[in-house]
């Protein structure tokens, strides 16, 4: 199943599998509700603007949060009760979000308006979404990725929309990253790329299931987990970090996620579990136990201070110095 990687430093990887617990953390919580501003406990994205507010994509809207007060920051009018799945930065400050209400709709923000862009349509939408990314064709020229249950990635670039389809059948993706230039796509039946020079889907040397997908925190490369696996380096040259984890990625409906940081360890996980795995003290499961306010992660995001949060279905967390934060509309 791994035959594909090159060894890396396997001793030290042996080690890791099973050293987690004997150097798990602390870590310390408070918890805020609907009466502090959030819309909605279930968070499913975050991001942060160019002022450094905080936004967050959640079940009943659009959420911002400046460190003092939050809003309702939303397209007012338009999708005041829409789930909100996806909210990004581009390079040129803009704010995306992708939303749903009886369709899919997607939402750019400049100069304080939102503008409403075309959708992929039919027959793209009939497959839940799995993962979306905001990336650059060039210096300017964003694009957004969408990838769905089915196996398909739209891709809207200068105006238009181009349907890719990503390995054979359903090749169930699960993750996805703009990584170095590239679209980088986790599924079950390997890893693939997809060059926005020509919008070529093209398969790498990862052929196992791949969960999750992700850039590394400095310079070039990133991120790959596959079943019981950690890998990093560059999309043609993956060496493995760590083998033999006990990891449990077990809802493929929604995906996985993962997060790179500044320690140089990997938070990732899915709708089921909480991961922290660092090369120097190994894997640990995060959970309520740890400060968590869910089980399980919609997405990570590390912002301009160092301080990583964890969204979820039940809240989102600040994770500063490993000590936890939460944030939780029950």
């Amino acid at each position: 199943m791994r035959a594909f990687l090159p060894r890396l430093l396997l001793a030290a990887a042996a080690m890791v599998a099973c050293s987690g617990s004997a150097n798990a953390q602390q870590y310390h919580f408070r918890t805020y509700n609907e009466l502090d501003g959030l819309l909605s406990s279930k968070v499913l994205d975050l991001c942060q603007d160019q002022d450094g507010s905080l936004w967050f994509a959640t079940a009943r809207g659009l959420s911002r949060y400046d460190s003092t007060d939050w809003t309702d920051a939303g397209p007012r009018g338009k999708t005041p009760t829409m789930s909100h799945q996806f909210v990004g930065r581009d390079g040129a400050g803009r704010i995306w979000t992708v939303c749903r209400d009886d369709a899919w709709r997607i939402f750019v923000r400049e100069a304080e308006s939102w503008r409403e862009m075309p959708s992929p349509g039919e027959p793209f939408v009939r497959s839940p979404i799995i993962a979306t990314v905001l990336g650059e064709r060039t210096p300017g020229k964003t694009f957004l990725a969408i990838a769905n249950t089915g196996g398909s990635v739209a891709i809207y670039a200068e105006g238009r929309w181009l349907l890719l389809k990503v390995g054979e059948g359903r090749a169930f993706l699960s993750s996805m990253a703009f990584v170095d230039g590239r679209v980088v796509v986790a599924t079950a039946q390997g890893l693939f790329t997809i060059d926005p020079t020509d919008w070529k889907v093209r398969r790498t040397a990862i052929t196992g299931p791949v969960h999750a997908v992700c850039r590394a925190f400095a310079g070039a490369g990133l991120f790959v987990l596959g079943d019981d696996w950690i890998g990093a380096g560059t999309v043609g040259d993956i060496r493995l970090v760590a083998e033999n984890l006990p990891l449990d990625f077990n809802v493929p409906s929604w995906g996985a996620t993962a997060l790179a940081d500044p320690s140089g360890g990997l938070y990732f996980g899915d709708l089921g579990q909480v991961y922290f795995f660092h090369p120097r003290y190994g894997l640990e499961l995060l959970s309520k136990d740890n400060g968590l306010q869910s089980s399980g992660v919609t997405g990570f995001f590390l912002d301009r201070e160092g301080n990583v949060w964890v969204g979820g279905l039940r809240g989102v967390s600040k994770l500063a110095n490993r000590s936890m934060a939460g944030y939780d509309s029950r």
